[in-house]
């Protein structure tokens, strides 16, 4: 696959933690968190941001254990769940944590 978005120095990087992780019998757990509701339409609404972040997250896909909450609605819809617009909220992190370990 060729990344017209992705730093290729950054691919690389998850390249070799790809490489470690079998190597060394890993188990790690990837995700992504809740975005807030403003930049979550932002990023939908433009076209170019919006590539990017899905080029990303099918790149993520490739790890075994991967899961994706940006678009996670009942984290989301809640204001509360949010400290500012890129950090959740102590609450937020335990509905996380609860996603990924199920």
């Amino acid at each position: 696959m060729r990344y017209k978005h992705i730093d290729p120095k950054r691919v690389a990087y998850y390249e070799e933690l790809k490489r470690l992780i079998k190597q060394y019998h890993i188990t790690l757990y990837i995700f992504t968190t809740p975005l807030h509701p403003l930049l979550l339409n932002f990023i939908q609404h433009h076209a170019q941001t919006h590539e990017a972040m899905q080029e990303f997250l099918t790149y993520l896909s490739t790890f075994q254990h991967f899961t994706n909450l940006y678009y996670e609605k009942d984290i989301y819809s809640d204001l509360r769940n949010f400290n500012e617009a890129t950090h959740t909220s102590p609450n937020a992190g335990d509905l996380i944590l609860k996603k990924i370990l199920r």
